[in-house]
């Protein structure tokens, strides 16, 4: 139904214009070693990957640069490279990820350019079709045309676990990058300065974060679109009392931060990125003899939105649908694409319709395959009355993500799921903000236009609509 409260005031403004950046296809994203641990909670960090060498190599704990660390051993006399390679490769190769679920929301994002410094291939998994980037000749091929790609600027791992480029691992791999990665390097930067960029999975702690802030710093004089990351708030006292001047440091450079304080947060954000990206749909549910005023008005304030409806057809879907019809034919804007009509394909003649309206889709879904597939592809979904299968619709939107917005004066289901709602209000959120307090109490009110009007009000904000 609604969401949670945001762990962090900002998300409203990266959903809102990461997600038009989205739509107007000018984004990208960048993922970090986050993700891969959400994916697969047991993947060893590069604290532990690098743990063995350090003892081999005689090198301090206290020394925290991990490419450093790495620099050392490879430069020590019982240092091998090609041993670190291995023992990195083996371990990550063993790993088997738990679940995808992130990673899955990623691919869902229309995005085409999706960067990595992770060497495992959780991303190609959920992607299969998209081009893999991992030398800097890969870049030049333009035999093909590709709708995405994954470019792996740090080296990865092919299908058999062996290393399908040369990783980068040490200090000297990072500094000297631009010259041993000139194509990489020219792309990255290009799309920084004229993509809006989404960095995700990423910590302070995490060696590769130098990455963003190099851009970050020195692209800072030449403008550009404004980037987002979310970041994870770090667990000891010490790197707390840094983080606040490394994420003023971001955002002086143009990056706006999210923080969180654990990627697992990832997942339910993304799921609402993915929401704020698809089409302007809207689900209309529910059905009873007090909905027929609250449907005329609702499809007449619909008419004046860039929305599109859905239904099954069921009383409150087609009251809706056929309101805002009307609506467009005074106001000479009709668009039989804004209204679509689902019904189960059958050997019996189709349902009479009293209007001509919309688009009428016959599928051969089995009819709960058919309803869920109807609400995953909505931003929101608005209740008017309705009862059984009303509820049952409300159930999976609650499960997918996808907000509810009850008109609770309608009676019915929508009352139940806005008394319900009413109870947890302190904690709702709806479009990544806070629920106004006032207009979801007029849903409820006997008052159908106040509660009509409080229900476009929250839905054009569930919906993303005034981005």
């Amino acid at each position: 139904m609604l969401g949670v409260r945001p762990v962090a005031t900002s998300e409203q403004d990266l959903l809102n214009e990461f997600g038009r950046a989205v739509l107007t296809h000018n984004a990208a994203l960048f993922v970090g070693a986050g993700m891969s641990r959400v994916a697969a909670p047991d993947s060893p960090d590069w604290v532990k990957l690098i743990k063995p060498f350090r003892r081999r190599g005689h090198i301090p704990n206290d020394l925290k640069d991990l490419p450093l660390v790495a620099q050392y051993f490879v430069q020590h006399p019982e240092g091998d490279r090609r041993q670190l390679e291995l023992h990195v490769a083996r371990e990550l190769s063993s790993i088997r990820p738990s679940r995808l679920v992130g990673h899955e929301r990623l691919a869902a994002l229309p995005v085409s350019e999706i960067w990595t410094t992770n060497y495992d291939q959780f991303l190609e998994a959920v992607l299969p079709a998209a081009q893999v980037v991992v030398r800097d000749e890969d870049l030049a091929d333009r035999r093909t045309a590709w709708d995405r790609r994954i470019i792996k600027m740090h080296g990865g791992l092919d299908a058999r676990g062996e290393w399908a480029a040369q990783p980068v691992i040490t200090r000297q791999d990072y500094e000297t990058y631009e010259l041993t990665h000139p194509r990489m390097w020219a792309a990255l930067t290009a799309t920084f300065l004229t993509r809006s960029v989404l960095f995700l999975g990423f910590s302070f702690a995490d060696p590769n974060v130098e990455v963003l802030l190099r851009l970050a710093r020195t692209r800072l004089q030449l403008g550009g679109p404004e980037h987002f990351t979310v970041f994870r708030r770090p667990d000891n006292q010490a790197d707390r009392e840094l983080f606040p001047h490394r994420v003023r440091d971001l955002e002086r450079s143009g990056v706006a931060v999210l923080e969180i304080d654990d990627h697992e947060e990832l997942i339910p954000l993304l799921g609402r990125l993915v929401r704020r990206t698809r089409p302007p749909r809207l689900f209309v549910s529910g059905s009873g003899p007090e909905i027929i005023d609250v449907c005329e008005r609702l499809g007449r304030c619909l008419a004046d939105l860039d929305v599109e409806l859905v239904s099954l057809a069921g009383a409150a879907g087609m009251g809706v649908s056929y309101s805002m019809g009307r609506a467009m034919r005074e106001r000479d804007r009709y668009n039989p694409n804004r209204v679509t009509l689902l019904f189960r394909q059958r050997d019996e003649p189709p349902p009479d319709l009293t209007e001509r309206t919309g688009t009428v889709v016959y599928s051969h879904l089995p009819v709960e395959e058919l309803r869920r597939s109807a609400i995953d592809s909505s931003r929101a979904l608005v209740v008017v009355g309705g009862g059984d299968t009303t509820a049952s619709e409300v159930a999976i939107a609650d499960e997918l993500g996808v907000p509810v917005v009850p008109i609770g004066s309608a009676g019915g289901t929508g009352q139940a799921v806005w008394q319900t709602l009413s109870t947890r209000l302190h904690e709702l959120t709806i479009g990544g903000a806070t629920v106004n307090a006032g207009d979801f109490a007029l849903l409820g009110g006997a008052d159908a236009a106040a509660a009509v009007d409080s229900a476009v009000r929250l839905l054009t904000q569930a919906m993303y609509l005034r981005s």
